[in-house]
């Protein structure tokens, strides 16, 4: 059985400049919130607080979109979801949120590809243990 802890992302306790991620992290935990997403804005803003920045693989972000499917060569897909899995395995993240591909004029369409697309990166993220959240994007 698969279990689904209650969460909240962190945008929603307020994104006002003067509260920090820490801080609406440890909302999120007093209100019995046992998981919190958080974007990548919300990291490099708390990298970026500190004299001097930590997590500097935060300064050269590669966005981590339309994988499945699209015609860059997969190991640079897979070069970009590295990064991220290392944010993520510092942060001890059980997940890595990836959307679904929404770049219709630059993917093959094929639906094999895009399955070995998907099961490349599980299997890069399993080396890291995390998981991918696919997101079907509405």
């Amino acid at each position: 059985m698969f279990y689904n802890p209650l969460a909240i992302t962190a945008s929603s306790l307020d994104l006002h400049p003067s509260h920090s991620l820490p801080e609406r992290i440890r909302a999120a935990a007093s209100a019995s919130s046992l998981a919190i997403e958080t974007v990548y804005q919300e990291l490099e803003e708390y990298a970026l607080s500190h004299t001097p920045p930590t997590y500097t693989m935060l300064l050269e972000p590669s966005p981590i979109y339309n994988f499945e499917g699209h015609e860059l060569p997969l190991e640079e897909r897979l070069a970009r979801a590295r990064n991220w899995l290392e944010i993520a395995a510092c942060l001890k993240a059980k997940y890595l949120q990836v959307p679904s591909q929404f770049d219709t004029g630059n993917s093959s369409g094929d639906w094999t590809r895009m399955v070995g697309d998907l099961q490349a990166l599980s299997d890069l993220a399993a080396s890291y243990s995390v998981g991918i959240a696919y997101e079907a994007v509405a």
